[in-house]
């Protein structure tokens, strides 16, 4: 019965993790689409005699934008980023499609000549990205800091405390 308690508060620890970090991502503006922010949430639980484990899932780039991605001038991109362009560029599609981000920014062009503007633009913004790199958000990263640590033993604390008594207490009662 316990270890059960303190799957079901680590679960709403966790939820509550996930929540900081969907507000993290937007109050940061880095959430265009809406796509990456739907996209987190928490993978089950798995919870054995010793072992704990919790894990976070999301759109394949979520650590890009978590870490940031130096460019191959590192202009702006954190130093201690794992990531880094060198040959590759972001596809322009992904800037161009539907949904993508120069059409979140509203920045789509119209008229006959709408598709290969936009095209231009987008491997502008490629060609960009991939020189200065990306800052880093840590949407994620800096969600579970000292203080959350805290708040997870206080809260586990309080389960064990909460669920040995009423075993003792049901135990007491035979």
């Amino acid at each position: 019965m316990l270890i059960n308690e303190l799957a079901k508060t680590l679960k709403k620890h966790y939820q509550r993790k996930v929540d900081l970090s969907k507000k993290a991502l937007a109050e940061d503006r880095r959430n265009a689409s809406g796509r990456l922010s739907a996209s987190i949430r928490p993978v089950d639980t798995i919870v054995s005699q010793t072992v704990v484990e919790l894990d976070l899932i999301g759109e394949d780039y979520w650590k890009f934008i978590d870490k940031g991605v130096k460019g191959w001038a590192n202009e702006k991109a954190p130093q201690d980023s794992p990531f880094q362009f060198k040959k590759r560029r972001i596809p322009v599609s992904v800037l161009t499609g539907a949904g993508g981000w120069i059409a979140n920014k509203g920045l789509v062009t119209a008229g006959s000549n709408a598709k290969a503007q936009n095209a231009a633009l987008g491997r502008v913004f490629s060609a960009s990205i991939a020189k200065k790199g990306s800052r880093a958000t840590a949407f994620n990263t800096d969600v579970f800091n000292a203080k959350q640590v805290n708040e997870l033993k206080a809260e586990i604390k309080e389960t064990h405390i909460r669920v040995t008594t009423k075993e003792i207490k049901d135990g007491n009662n035979d």
